[in-house]
């Protein structure tokens, strides 16, 4: 079988690598196919970019990405075209929290300025990037709080400082870092404009975020976008999730 891959990153060149290696035929997409093709793109890859591509696809062709929209399956079947959202896969998905965590921490200790053990972080919201960061900064010292609104996330969250997302207008004050992973506006202008000027604050969820990383910026605020960490934070590890995830997806769906 031959799979073609957007190699335009990092993430996306390992991720050949990897295919190759479980035994597939990979050639780069050099953006035109004269036939259907199998084709990989970056799980990053915006809604806009991908109906883009459905455009230049031929019918039969296959599309593997990452986004859930529903109206990208939509568009692709209109175009006779099947797609497949790699990251649907739950091993795919956890991996790839561990590279997210991972690369956040390494944000965190570059932009914040003590310690670990002398620092005070929220974290709000909970899933599978929310507790794997939770845990290794508590690792290191640091003293977290957890703003979330599910019940279950709230339960597994029990050994950090659990908060309401009502509170952080009078918190964020006392926070040297603020870390969002809700890919929902949880924190609104109002609480920025009570957060101390040296604040970091990471977004790491999608669109429509967090929060206003503008009017952050505007407030003298040191605010950051990490989306796609793990591209840029740990390639390989992050590619070869993918390539796996993309073998199981690939073996169901022709099954």
């Amino acid at each position: 079988m031959v799979i073609y891959v957007e190699t335009n990153d990092e993430r996306m060149k390992c991720a050949a690598k990897s295919l190759e290696g479980c035994g597939y035929e990979v050639k780069s997409y050099s953006g035109a196919a004269d036939e259907p093709i199998t084709l990989v793109v970056s799980p990053a890859k915006p809604p806009e970019k991908l109906f883009e591509l459905i455009e230049t696809l031929k019918s039969g062709s296959t599309l593997i990405g990452g986004q859930s929209r529903a109206d990208v399956s939509e568009r692709a079947a209109e175009h006779g075209i099947r797609y497949i959202n790699a990251v649907t896969d739950e091993a795919f998905a956890v991996k790839n929290a561990v590279a997210t965590a991972e690369g956040a921490l390494s944000l965190i200790i570059k932009n914040t300025k003590k310690v670990m053990a002398e620092t005070v972080i929220a974290v709000t919201g909970f899933g599978r990037i929310g507790r794997l960061l939770a845990q290794m900064l508590h690792q290191l010292g640091a003293r977290v709080h957890i703003f979330a609104r599910n019940p279950v996330d709230i339960a597994y969250a029990y050994k950090y400082r659990i908060r309401s997302y009502s509170e952080l207008e009078t918190a964020i004050g006392g926070f040297d870092a603020v870390i969002n992973t809700v890919p929902s506006r949880v924190i609104d202008n109002a609480v920025l404009d009570k957060a101390a000027p040296e604040l970091f604050l990471l977004e790491l969820a999608s669109s429509p975020y967090g929060f206003d990383a503008e009017y952050a910026a505007e407030r003298g605020i040191n605010v950051l976008r990490a989306p796609g960490l793990p591209t840029h934070y740990a390639p390989e590890s992050a590619g070869r999730y993918l390539a796996e995830s993309v073998k199981i997806k690939l073996e169901v769906e022709n099954a």
